[in-house]
Parts: structure tokens; sequence; C-alpha cells
């Protein structure tokens, strides 16, 4: 595994730690709740008790990362609620250590020039445990409501994908010899989508996915936001996507 990357989640690690350490009271922040219920749908449906690990794991969030607005933006705490409760989605069931190596979120107003690309990009995530969000592709994602289409889910997804030191399509969360038939499945996948022979969605074309992270990537996003249309067109994605993140995103909603 890269050093940085488990130099990255001790540090992470700490920084959690101490946070809950130095907060005690983490089991319920009526604030967070308030903003959630708001501008959340998700979160509304959600059971008294899931509310509360949700809200903590949220508290948790705002206050072990640095978040960085970035070009003269201006940010709240309304902006690092709103970011780590999407984030938090992913990471619900599996555990906040899988974020441990994320430290800095910097924050545009608008679409912004990484330096790496030909063009402004609306979220990017790299190996220095940062990621680059434009708050305007926030917004919209929210407004938009469930289109399969949310900039914070992909680079948590990417940054997901970055834990075991490697943006290669699917992250290490079990022992190595378990994760085989996951690999297997989430390339054959992806390879028919690439080669037209699977294009039950749109939006896995229009992305012109052309590697397996970025794959990885907009499945989540399908999966957290249109489970039910992920599940109609390719089970055993949606049974691959289960068992990854552990929990039914749909099956918490009802």
């Amino acid at each position: 595994m890269n050093l940085d990357i488990l130099i990255s989640k001790l540090t992470g690690f700490i920084y959690r730690k101490l946070m809950v350490i130095n907060h005690p009271s983490t089991a319920y922040n009526a604030e967070i709740h308030d903003l959630l219920e708001k501008h959340l749908d998700f979160y509304k449906h959600l059971q008294p008790a899931q509310k509360l690990e949700f809200n903590k794991k949220v508290f948790i969030l705002v206050k072990s990362k640095s978040f960085i607005g970035m070009n003269g933006f201006e940010i709240s705490d309304f902006h690092k609620i709103i970011i780590s409760a999407l984030a938090t989605r992913l990471i619900f069931k599996l555990g906040l250590k899988y974020f441990d190596h994320i430290h800095r979120i910097y924050i545009f107003e608008t679409e912004f020039d990484p330096g790496e690309f030909q063009q402004p990009v609306k979220g990017i995530t790299d190996f220095s445990g940062t990621i680059g969000l434009s708050w305007q592709a926030v917004k919209e994602g929210i407004e938009a409501g469930s289109d399969g289409n949310c900039v914070v889910i992909h680079e948590f997804a990417h940054a997901l994908d970055l834990y075991d030191g490697n943006f290669d399509g699917l992250p290490l969360l079990f022992e190595p010899g378990m994760m085989q038939p996951f690999i297997d499945r989430i390339y054959k996948a992806h390879e028919k989508i690439c080669n037209r022979l699977d294009n039950w969605l749109g939006i896995v074309q229009k992305n012109r996915i052309e590697d397996i992270s970025e794959f990885f990537a907009v499945l989540t996003e399908i999966f957290f936001e249109k489970p039910e249309l992920l599940e109609k067109n390719n089970k055993s994605l949606y049974n691959l996507m289960k068992k990854i993140y552990r929990y039914e995103p749909g099956a918490l909603t009802k």
C-alpha cells in the first residue's frame, strides 16, 4: 500500500479520535438535524434511531475535516453539514474510518480548474487526501433530487476507492481473497457497458466511462440516487453495491 495513504489514514484516525474525546456530547446535534430535515429528502424518511446514528457521523465529519472556501468563496457550517451528510451516506454502515485518509475539502463557488485537465471540473479527488467541490454543482445535485447525479457522492466514492492506495475501481473493504468475486463482477459489467453491450441506463453512457474508477463512482451515484432503477436493470450490480455499502438506501426510506 502507498506509504502516503498509510500516513494519511493514521493522521485522520488521530484527528477523529481526538475530536470525539474533545466533543463527548456527539449523540445529537439540533442544528444538523434541522438542516438535514429541511434540505435532504432521504434524511426525512429515516427512523429516529437511524437519524441519531446518521447525525453523529455527520457531526464527526464536520469537526474532524478541514473545509476551505477557495478564491474568496465564504463557507459556513451549512456548507460543511450538507457536504458531510451526503458523504455520510456512503459510510453510514461501513464506518468513519474509511474516510480517515481524507483531510481537506476545498469548496469553490463554481466549476474550477484543477490544473491537470483541459477544462474546468465540478469535483476532484487526489492522492494527497484532498477533495475539491463546486458548490454550484452540489446545489444542483440537491435541487434535482434523485436523478443519479451527485458530485459529493461521486467524489467520496473515489475517496473510498482510494482507501487501499489506488484508484482501481473497487475499494479494499474485505480480505483480499474475498474481494475477487467482486472484482470479477464489476470488471465484466464495465466491459459490457464500454462495448455498448449493456446500455440499460443512459447516464452511464452519457458520462463516457473510460476507466474502472469512474465506473465505480458513477455506479455509487446511481445506487444511492436511483437504487430501484439499478436493481431493475442490473440485479447483479445492485447486489454487489449492496454488499460493498452493507445496506440498501431505498430500504431505509420506506
